[in-house]
């Protein structure tokens, strides 16, 4: 919808919907296409706002370092210049990581929290995914490979690779992707990603925050969320079964309705 200017870059946003603020934070590699699924359902309750972060989409993509508190810098340059003053957060991967540091930078932007397939520290296996796909994009490798080399297998559940009309359906979209990472940009929020470290910083959160842990996200595994929880002061996780790191992708009304439950809910 529109771009404005944040720090040293353009920043791409979209708003949709009436209600309650809730501003989605996407992960590494991914522009505001990444929430596609779910939008239609949030913004029959939320006004929605979806943005691209530096490096991503139709944001400027200056030449690195970045980093995860940069990029909430961005988050909360972004909600100033557009007026959006305060509003729940909902932020995935690294874009919890990203959520993660608005929350202890600007606590006075955020209502409640949501930390989605996230960490205080991204692990070695984590980060050897991800390297993996900048490894194949400096070997020229198709958007729709790296889909199935990396995006697929570490992305998704069991129960959503057994079913090839799925695998399809992906692979098309990553092929079809109008806004795919510059080499230089993905090397630059990786690196963010393997920088990013809040494991003392934790208790300085003050949102009212719930983590939302896939029972077979091995990205970023449960046993992260639960490592969080038990440092934020106001914070519960809830263990979802049967899904992995792309929950919202693979049952959107289902992601849709656990957010919905914990933003109706007056206590944490």
């Amino acid at each position: 919808m529109a771009t404005v200017n944040v720090n040293d870059i353009e920043m791409y946003y979209e708003q949709h919907g009436e209600g309650e603020d809730l501003l989605l934070i996407t992960g590494l590699n991914a522009s505001h296409l990444a929430w596609a699924a779910v939008l239609p359902l949030f913004t029959q309750r939320y006004r929605i706002t979806i943005l691209d972060n530096r490096g991503a989409g139709l944001t400027s993509k200056p030449k690195g370092p970045y980093s995860i508190e940069q990029m909430a810098d961005d988050t909360a340059g972004l909600m100033d210049a557009i007026g959006l003053q305060r509003a729940h957060v909902l932020g995935h991967s690294m874009g919890g990581a990203i959520a993660q540091q608005l929350a202890i930078r600007h606590p006075e932007k955020i209502n409640k929290l949501i930390l989605y397939a996230t960490t205080a520290k991204f692990d070695a296996r984590c980060l050897y995914a991800v390297n993996l796909a900048i490894s194949l994009k400096e070997q020229d490798a198709s958007e729709k490979e790296i889909a199935h080399l990396v995006g697929l297998p570490w992305g998704f559940s069991k129960q959503f690779m057994a079913d090839e009309k799925n695998v399809t359906e992906f692979s098309k979209l990553a092929s079809q992707n109008p806004y795919p990472m510059t080499l230089e940009a993905s090397r630059a929020q990786t690196e963010a990603c393997t920088q990013h470290d809040t494991r003392d910083l934790l208790t300085r959160i003050e949102a009212w925050t719930m983590i939302m842990a896939p029972e077979e996200d091995v990205l970023t595994p449960p046993c992260d969320s639960y490592y969080m929880a038990a440092r934020i002061p106001n914070a519960r996780v809830i263990e979802i079964s049967g899904y992995a790191h792309c929950w919202h992708f693979e049952a959107p009304q289902h992601f849709c309705d656990q957010v919905y439950i914990y933003l109706r809910r007056q206590k944490v």
